[in-house]
């Protein structure tokens, strides 16, 4: 690749990554991401951040039978902020995160190298 197509590519960045900013700006001004199922997401990953500490609170009712389950990346994700920030903000952030990883995942499809 020449410098010309180098520098032509380069000069899309700056407008790009505003654009994905924008977007994850307006998903965190939201007051909740509208999605059906974000508030049982939410709930099951403060139980599961309950049961992994160790706590009484729900230790009677539940237990983790395992620990690799098909959303459990979302889970540990919510749970590890959620412990940083509240929960619905941890859900935000996971979106953001969606969005980002997914806008240069396919800038990358169309422009590699």
């Amino acid at each position: 690749m020449d410098n010309d197509q180098k520098s032509g590519r380069d000069a899309f960045l700056f407008p790009f990554v505003g654009l994905v900013a924008m977007y994850c700006g307006w998903v965190l001004s939201l007051p909740l991401f509208p999605a059906q199922d974000s508030p049982m997401h939410l709930y099951i990953a403060s139980v599961l951040s309950s049961l992994l500490s160790v706590s009484d609170r729900f230790s009677t009712y539940f237990y983790v039978r395992h620990f690799l389950t098909p959303y459990s990346l979302h889970y540990y994700f919510l749970i590890v902020f959620g412990r940083l920030f509240s929960f619905p903000i941890a859900d935000k952030l996971l979106v953001c995160a969606i969005l980002v990883c997914s806008a240069f995942g396919f800038r990358y499809f169309l422009n590699p190298a």
